[in-house]
């Protein structure tokens, strides 16, 4: 299948890894332009050990079959992790 079939196909892809014994946590913060320009969470970790943060936004294929047709903008994102 070339990419543009599968881009036609999957509307949504999403790659995990699993590792018996991870948990996993999840938020979801929405906001609309009328609101703050930004967002800042705290994340506290109490125990050593490996930890995975990620960042997404849902793309233009999500809100349409034909994206050339969807305008969305997307927002500028950082994670900053320090210790």
């Amino acid at each position: 299948m070339c990419y543009k079939d599968f881009q036609e196909y999957f509307k949504r892809v999403q790659i995990c890894h699993f590792v018996e014994g991870y948990v996993f946590n999840n938020f979801k913060i929405d906001t609309d332009e009328s609101e703050e320009k930004f967002h800042l969470t705290s994340m506290t970790v109490s125990d050593s050990g490996e930890y995975t943060v990620s960042l997404s936004q849902k793309d233009t294929r999500f809100y349409s079959d034909n994206p050339a047709d969807t305008e969305i903008k997307y927002s500028k994102c950082s994670i900053i992790v320090g210790q």
